[in-house]
């Protein structure tokens, strides 16, 4: 039995997250989605010293020394919070976390714990059109909770006893304090409050007037972010295009010039931000000083010990031209037929690496890269 705290995120077991290897798994969910139930987070819990019976047929609801839990969530329909007691056995942890302190919580921003986790669940839907078929990715809002400002801190009321009077064990743990958060409520069209057990909430970061400045100027001037995001090989050269803010906190959002796909970089103040880079060091075709083209071999050659990674234009056997970003190994001989009417093999030269589009090693015929760019990272 999993040894629930104050502040764990937890799920009914019928939900389809659960908590691996110190991370969260996710999935898309299919079908109906809003019969999803909620993630939620440990506010109380009641532990149950004696056990207790049903008296009408004495089937035994709560075993002795089990736990129930006082679970909140976000309903998104009444945007109001909502609680619920559960039993323990049908709970399965998501995720563990902290309680903040209290000190300098008042007027800080804040958010529901869950708010990070429902904001990326996602919904898959199935369509059908001249008979062929396409599943679409959406996300699913159901239980996105807003940011809130905490208006007050108080210590929250021992009305009920925390021990049991005849065995002295500990029968409830509660939280010590409560902030009353305040948020704007679009279906009242008012500001709502409520106190809120500090186990439940998440500080906000505080972004000044310095680092929003410095987002705007990144945005204006399509600046390049080398950065490298924690349990990944392979960083990131962001080519920033917009920002955003997301559950009270702000993004950087652009194009990842290693693997040409979107992607986007949550900026915390506490740790600034990535260095600026210029992301091309060196482009193929180029001359020498006596204006003779450098061979494409010789060019590999300059950078291959040094850079990690090449974007190269590559012309197939078949004509296809596709663009792909290289991790670059090595420039080795291969026999093959260099045309489709040859009856003997030639030693060709291939330029050998990890290509990122395919995700696999690859050999490129130098006689067929059509252009380079030296992308600027150092192995």
């Amino acid at each position: 039995m999993e040894n629930f705290v104050l502040g764990d995120i937890v799920a009914f077991k019928s939900h389809p997250y659960s908590s691996i290897q110190n991370s969260v798994f996710e999935t898309v969910i299919a079908g109906e989605s809003l019969l999803t139930p909620p993630l939620m987070v440990i506010g109380e819990i009641l532990m149950h010293t004696r056990g207790s019976y049903d008296p009408k047929d004495g089937v035994e609801i709560h075993k002795k020394g089990s736990k129930s839990c006082k679970c909140f969530w976000f309903n998104h329909d009444q945007l109001q919070f909502e609680e619920a007691w559960i039993s323990e056995k049908q709970l399965k942890l998501i995720q563990k976390s902290e309680v903040i302190s209290q000190e300098d919580l008042l007027y800080s921003n804040v958010i529901f714990k869950t708010a990070s986790l429902e904001t990326g669940k996602k919904k898959s839907s199935l369509s059908s059109k001249n008979g062929t078929q396409t599943r679409v990715d959406n996300y699913i809002l159901s239980f996105v909770a807003p940011a809130m400002q905490v208006i007050s801190v108080k210590k929250a009321e021992e009305k009920d006893p925390k021990y049991d009077e005849k065995t002295g064990q500990q029968a409830r743990i509660i939280d010590q304090y409560l902030a009353k958060c305040k948020w704007f409520n679009p279906k009242s069209n008012k500001f709502s409050e409520k106190f809120i057990p500090l186990a439940l909430l998440e500080r906000l970061p505080v972004y000044g007037a310095e680092i929003l400045e410095k987002i705007s100027e990144m945005v204006n001037e399509q600046t390049t972010l080398q950065i490298k995001k924690s349990g990944t090989k392979i960083p990131i050269l962001l080519q920033v295009s917009s920002s955003f803010c997301l559950n009270g906190s702000y993004y950087l959002q652009g194009i990842d010039l290693v693997k040409n796909k979107p992607d986007s970089f949550l900026i915390e103040p506490d740790t600034g931000l990535p260095d600026t880079v210029s992301p091309i060091l060196e482009s193929w075709p180029k001359f020498n000083n006596h204006n003779e083209i450098i061979s494409v071999k010789d060019f590999i050659s300059d950078y291959l010990g040094k850079y990690r990674f090449f974007k190269i234009r590559y012309g197939s056997f078949h004509g296809e031209v596709t663009n792909r970003t290289v991790e670059g190994k090595t420039i080795s001989d291969f026999l093959i037929f260099k045309n489709q009417e040859d009856k003997e093999k030639q030693e060709i030269k291939h330029f050998v690496g990890h290509c990122l589009l395919r995700n696999a090693v690859r050999h490129f015929r130098l006689d067929r890269i059509q252009s380079i760019q030296v992308i600027n990272i150092k192995k």
